[in-house]
């Protein structure tokens, strides 16, 4: 008889957690670029790689907010020597809204905020340059769930950004405002998962 109210306890409560919607999204994108150009007198190539961790809970069917940590690398080749190579850390918070929200597709629209360190190493400067400052972007979405917890999401990633660095060797500020900068270059593909 034991075993049997436990059977149902149990069932019961799979079912109720079944039930009930994700609250939690953990997802990773991965954004990448490669250029090469090659003439009679110079070749060039620059790679660029991406991978952003973020974790979201959803408020309710339409906002989450959440925190993201961003990694890259940017590293630049003329005639074969390494020219340049840009590290950089983000990390910092977004507010995430459903436009669509259908049962496995959702069409997002979202506000990152977040601090950035970067460090610059090149062959022909003496010192290296690190920076630190702020970038705050527009990016819409969509996420498709393969199975209950399981999903693919693809990113447009700053369609409007704004920067704003400070950088330590010779003390000087930048800031730069971009609206729609190379769309097709900021695109993410990414895993999602849900609880």
């Amino acid at each position: 008889m034991k075993t049997f109210i436990i059977f149902l306890i149990t069932l019961f409560a799979y079912s109720i957690s079944y039930a009930q919607e994700s609250k939690f999204i953990i997802s990773s994108s991965f954004r990448f670029n490669n250029s090469k150009s090659d003439t009679e007198t110079q070749q060039y190539s620059n790679s660029y790689f991406q991978i952003s961790p973020r974790i979201m809970y959803k408020l309710n069917n339409k906002w989450g907010i959440g925190f993201s940590y961003a990694i890259s690398n940017d590293k630049t080749e003329n005639d074969g020597n390494l020219y340049s190579k840009l590290t950089g850390n983000q990390f910092g918070g977004f507010i995430q809204y459903n436009l669509i929200d259908i049962t496995k597709f959702q069409l997002f629209s979202e506000l990152n905020t977040s601090y950035t360190t970067i460090k610059h190493k090149s062959d022909y400067t003496f010192n290296d340059i690190s920076s630190k400052g702020t970038f705050s972007s527009i990016n819409i979405g969509a996420r498709y769930n393969l199975y209950k917890c399981l999903g693919i999401e693809v990113r447009l990633n700053d369609l409007i950004s704004y920067s704003s660095n400070k950088f330590d060797v010779s003390k000087t500020e930048s800031s730069s405002f971009n609206l729609l900068k190379n769309p097709l270059q900021q695109v993410s593909y990414g895993l999602s998962l849900a609880f």
